[in-house]
C-alpha cells in the first residue's frame, strides 16, 4: 500500500519488478528520477532515513557488463532525483560494506576501498569524520550534536 500512495521506494526505483515478478500490477510507473524526488519527500517527514539499494551488488554478483551499465546509469537518474529535491537542512549519505560492480572480473565481493559521498546540510563535518566503514555510524548518531 506504501508504494501505491507513493509513500515508499522500491531498490528497482520504477516498480516494475514489483509488477512484473510479484505480480503487484497496480503499482505506479515512475522514473528513477521520481522516485528519488519521492524518497526525498518521505524522508523530509521524518528525522532520519535509511534507503538500502542493492541492486548494483546482485549486478556485480551477475557479472554483467550491460545489466552493471544500466543499472549505474538508473540509479546516475535516482540520485539526480534526490539531488534535485534536497533541501537546505538534508543531509545523504552514499556508501556501501563492499565493493562488488566496480571489477566485474571477481564473481563476489572485492576488497576495494568504498568511497562515502555526502552532499547537503553538514557534509564537511561528516566527511572529517569519516575514515572508514565503522566510522558511519558514529557520524551519523552524532549529527544532532554540535561537530
Amino acid at each position: 500500500n506504501d508504494l501505491r500512495q507513493g509513500q515508499a521506494v522500491t531498490a528497482f526505483f520504477t516498480n516494475q519488478g514489483w509488477r512484473d515478478v510479484l505480480g503487484y500490477h497496480d503499482l505506479p510507473d515512475i522514473t528513477p528520477h521520481q522516485a528519488g524526488r519521492q524518497l526525498v519527500a518521505i524522508a523530509a517527514q521524518h528525522d532520519y532515513t535509511l534507503f538500502e539499494h542493492y541492486y548494483t551488488d546482485i549486478c556485480g554478483h551477475h557479472q554483467d557488463w550491460q545489466q552493471a551499465l544500466n543499472a549505474l546509469e538508473t540509479f546516475d537518474a535516482f540520485f539526480g532525483g534526490v539531488l534535485d529535491s534536497l533541501t537546505d537542512n538534508m543531509l545523504v549519505i552514499v556508501t556501501s560494506d563492499h565493493g562488488n560492480i566496480e571489477d566485474l572480473s571477481v564473481h563476489g565481493h572485492t576488497l576495494n576501498p568504498v568511497p562515502t559521498l555526502a552532499v547537503g546540510a553538514q557534509r564537511d563535518a561528516l566527511a572529517a569524520r569519516i575514515g572508514d566503514l565503522t566510522h558511519i555510524t558514529p557520524a551519523i548518531v552524532d549529527i544532532g550534536k554540535p561537530f
